[in-house]
């Protein structure tokens, strides 16, 4: 099925991650400001789950991507 649509099993590579960059950080800070209205509405409790302590090496080395 994969071969049919060019796809093959490769080692994985990391891409340059932009989650602090300016402009990340500011689309950030307007989608808070459109947030907040909503979260002071809110009938219901929203709980918030930080995942930012899951290690680097859970990373897989190999995947499936587009040949080429």
């Amino acid at each position: 099925m994969l071969k049919k649509i060019d796809f093959s099993y490769k080692r994985a590579t990391k891409q340059v991650n932009l989650r602090n960059s300016p402009t990340t950080i500011m689309k950030r800070c307007n989608i808070i400001k459109d947030f907040i209205p909503i979260l002071t509405n809110a009938k219901n409790k929203i709980i918030y789950i930080d995942e930012t302590a899951i290690d680097e090496n859970l990373i897989p080395l190999y995947g499936y991507s587009e040949k080429g």
